[in-house]
This record gives structure tokens, sequence and C-alpha cells, in this order.
């Protein structure tokens, strides 16, 4: 993955636009390479978050917004109140990005401001992660591992919901994906 940014202060189009680097390095890195985009506002995810190189984006603007409404005082809650509100806006953008879309996974992680994931939202974290992992690393095109993703996410919600879960499931699901079962396990560590 290549970081790219800050590009808080572009604008997403035009010659020197975020689409414009995107381009460019588009031409000159290796197909299986991604970009992370530093600073990226709402308004660049919403236009890129289709874009193939693009892997995740990152900004400060949730911290901007609560150093704007609260000059001194700003305790951990309420930081964190403001990073919870901006990473859902987010998470809203990236989900009405059309499908196929380079957005990967979730911007706020598994335990993101809908609070801890369990059963199906746990095993489809875990699943897209794994396939992330093959995505990033170069063993799986990116297109394939989104209908492999998709069908096993519709095998694992079956089997979870027919047999509940079992030590056993990790190893069908490891079957399933190398190392889906153990990042399950990781994830419900989390929990």
């Amino acid at each position: 993955m290549v970081g790219i940014g800050s590009v808080c202060r572009r604008d997403v189009h035009g010659k020197d636009g975020i689409a414009a680097i995107l381009t460019a390095v588009d031409d000159v890195l290796p197909r299986h390479v991604k970009v992370h985009l530093f600073g990226a506002k709402s308004g660049a995810l919403a236009a890129l978050g289709g874009h193939r190189r693009l892997a995740s984006v990152d900004s400060m603007a949730w911290d901007s917004a609560a150093r704007a409404q609260r000059r001194t005082g700003r305790d951990m809650d309420f930081r964190i109140q403001h990073m919870e509100t901006w990473a859902g806006r987010q998470q809203c953008i990236a989900s009405s990005v059309r499908p196929g879309s380079a957005v990967l996974g979730s911007l706020s992680g598994p335990s993101g401001p809908r609070g801890r994931l369990e059963g199906d939202d746990l095993v489809l974290e875990a699943l897209a992660l794994q396939y992330a992992d093959l995505v990033m690393g170069g063993e799986v095109e990116y297109r394939d591992a989104v209908h492999m993703c998709r069908y096993d996410g519709i095998v694992a919600i079956a089997k979870l919901g027919l047999y509940g879960w079992s030590a056993s499931m990790c190893d069908d699901f490891n079957a399933m994906c190398d190392g889906f079962g153990d990042r399950v396990e990781q994830l419900r560590a989390l929990r």
C-alpha cells in the first residue's frame, strides 16, 4: 500500500485534484498496489470511493469539529463522541458507493460506532478482513475476492444460523478461506 497526502486542502477534480493524482499513480504503480489517502474529505470519499486503487482514507476532520465546538475542556468522552459521529457519516458514505468499489472493510474497525460486533456481523467482518489481506498481499485479485467473499459470507452465515458457534466451526471457516476461522476467533476475543 502507498500513502498519499495530505490531500485535505485539495479539490477532488481539476488538473491538481485528488482524482488527477490517482490517475497519475495508477499509470506507474503495479496493478496490485492500493493507496491510502491521508486527510480525505467526505466529498472525496463519495466521489472516489469506487476507484480501483483506493483501499482506505483517514481524516482529522472530527477533531477539528470538536475543537471548534469547545475551545477548552475537551475530555476524552467529548472527543470520542465527535470521532464516532464522524466515522458513522463516513461509513454511510462508504456503504453508498457503488458495488465493486475499492473501499475495503469498515472505516471504524471491529469496535466502531455501533459497538462491538457479534454473530453475523462479526463473522462477515472477519471474512472481509481476511479477503482484504489476500487482496493486499497480491494473492487474489480484488474482483475475485469480492465474489468469493460474498459467496463464503452466505455459506458462513447459513452454517452459523444452523449450528451456532462451536470450536469445530472455526475449522469449517478455515477450510472455506485459509485463516478465516482464526480471524473470527481474534475478533471474538476482542468482545
